[in-house]
């Protein structure tokens, strides 16, 4: 169910009403479109940083094993906070 305006105005014969549904579905759907987009969008954001996350607890276990210089890890670590 939709509406349009205040109800001042309204259809009055067929031609304007079968005209008002096609604007009405129309509206709905680019609504739905633009929604779907955004949520979309905000979810392939948050599974990019859940895989940036990812990389970087792997890189800093590599790093771990291997023989680093303390400051290495602590620069991984200020790279995983400013990334977050």
């Amino acid at each position: 169910m939709t509406t349009v305006g205040y109800g001042d105005l309204s259809a009055t014969n067929v031609t304007e009403m079968v005209f008002a549904i096609i604007v009405m579905v129309a509206g709905k759907l680019l609504f739905g479109f633009i929604l779907g987009t955004v949520a979309s969008t905000l979810t392939n954001l948050e599974v990019g940083r859940i895989l940036y996350k990812d990389k970087l607890k792997a890189l800093k276990v590599i790093l771990s094993r291997v023989h680093t210089t303390p400051l290495t890890l602590v620069l991984i670590g200020e790279l995983s906070a400013s990334r977050v």
